[in-house]
């Protein structure tokens, strides 16, 4: 993962990091490599509301109920 995130940080001057999951993740060496990160936690047939949100469409809005481990 850190590799993939790492091409993809010299194609573009914003990296947004998507994680689809159903568990905590443990991603400490992708923080420093991304500028911001959205937890989708399996968001099954509202992907695109993922999308919606990313690109200004609707607004983003949503917090989990406890701290992501760092």
């Amino acid at each position: 993962a850190v590799e993939l995130v790492t091409r993809m940080r010299g194609c573009c001057d914003r990296l947004v990091l998507v994680l689809l999951s159903g568990r905590p993740v443990i991603i400490t060496d992708l923080l420093p490599l991304v500028d911001a990160l959205v937890a989708a936690w399996l968001p099954g047939t509202e992907g695109a509301g993922v999308a919606d949100g990313l690109t200004g469409a609707a607004p983003f809005t949503g917090k989990l109920s406890y701290a992501w481990p760092r």
